[in-house]
């Protein structure tokens, strides 16, 4: 008899490797998101970074989330090289039902193949951001967590659809997605930097409507060591004369007949307000602008301005409107209509602005 010996061995063949490495997107809305009932075509773009050509590559799509519909789910992108990026020849198009939410992140998944009947398949995931633009954008400048959230418990139970963001993400292409910015500014400086004031200056001379909120804010464009002193944007677009820094004042009585103040007593501590006032302002209207609440006793709190020719309107307070002592119960005022309404500090504003 003759021994014979057999052995197994597996011989590693190189592959190629895929991968989505970005997406062109459009969509007919303009802004470059996809949003809630928007139809939507995607240029997926794919790398090889593998040793080998991936030759005749075919992508199809897929998604698990219930908020958007595939329609045109399978395009060709051609042969890859290693090391280079195919771009698919077609478009995936997507339905994103009306249900989606406003912002969201759907999971789309493209599970490639190629003519090598011998290749692995390949699967990657692509997050699509969803995004449409609230109805008022607020602007955290510095306060604390626990005082930036009076503001958005407010704007929730108003029903009032908002985004929040730090400064520096602010420039003209954001703002020009909203008709409202809430712009609150903490103890911190400055106050307004050089970009945040030409911001709201195009903001404005848009027609935007802007509520600034902040007890330093006049200290920091009047006095001679505050780092906005002496800038224009002040006076020229809040419609503000700084008088002095610290009224040492904590109630705030409305003028009487005004669409805001009419009515009101609104205390600046104690509650379930911040109770963070070390420095009200004290301020006097200027060029048009027309007092909201003056200090219990002594000069002027909050102003508000109607631009005649622009059509930008602006309501300046001069202290902390966090420090606002009854978020929690419903404070009494007049609407344009003067209907009698129930309503928290923010509809103050809102009111105000939306109108």
């Amino acid at each position: 008899a003759v021994d014979t010996w057999g052995t197994e061995f597996i011989l590693d063949v190189p592959e190629p490797i895929l991968t989505i490495v970005g997406d062109s997107l459009i969509e007919p809305g303009g802004d470059g998101y996809a949003s809630s009932g928007e139809v939507i075509s995607l240029y997926m773009k794919v790398t090889n970074s593998g040793p080998v050509t991936a030759y005749g590559v075919v992508g199809q799509m897929w998604s698990p989330s219930p908020y958007v519909e595939v329609t045109v789910d399978t395009q060709r992108f051609g042969d890859i090289m290693p090391n280079d990026t195919g771009v698919s020849m077609g478009s995936y198009q997507l339905v994103i039902v009306s249900t989606c939410p406003r912002v969201y992140e759907v999971p789309l998944i493209l599970e490639f193949t190629d003519d090598n009947p011998y290749s692995h398949d390949w699967q990657d995931t692509f997050m699509l951001q969803i995004w449409a633009p609230g109805e008022i954008l607020v602007v955290d400048d510095g306060l604390k967590a626990d005082s930036i959230s009076l503001f958005l418990k407010a704007l929730d139970t108003l029903g009032y659809s908002y985004d929040v963001v730090k400064p520096i993400r602010v420039d003209t292409n954001l703002l020009s997605f909203y008709p409202i910015v809430i712009w609150s500014c903490g103890w911190n400086f400055p106050t307004l930097t050089d970009e945040d004031q030409a911001h709201l200056a195009w903001f404005l001379d848009h027609g935007g409507a802007l509520f600034i909120s902040g007890q330093d804010i006049g200290w920091d464009f009047n006095d001679p060591n505050g780092y906005a002193h002496g800038d224009p944007f002040y006076e020229e677009y809040l419609h503000a004369r700084y008088i002095r820094d610290d009224t040492d004042i904590l109630t705030l009585i409305g003028v009487a007949g005004d669409p805001i103040g009419d009515s009101l007593v609104l205390s600046l501590e104690g509650g379930d307000g911040a109770n963070n006032q070390q420095y009200p302002s004290e301020i006097d209207t200027l060029d048009g602008s027309l007092p909201v609440f003056y200090y219990e006793g002594d000069g002027i709190g909050v102003i508000r301005y109607a631009d005649p020719v622009k059509g930008y309107r602006v309501v300046y307070w001069a202290s902390g409107f966090e420090a606002i002592n009854n978020a929690g119960d419903r404070c009494e005022a007049v609407s344009y209509t003067h209907l009698r309404a129930h309503e928290t500090r923010h509809d103050l504003v809102c009111r105000l602005l939306l109108e």
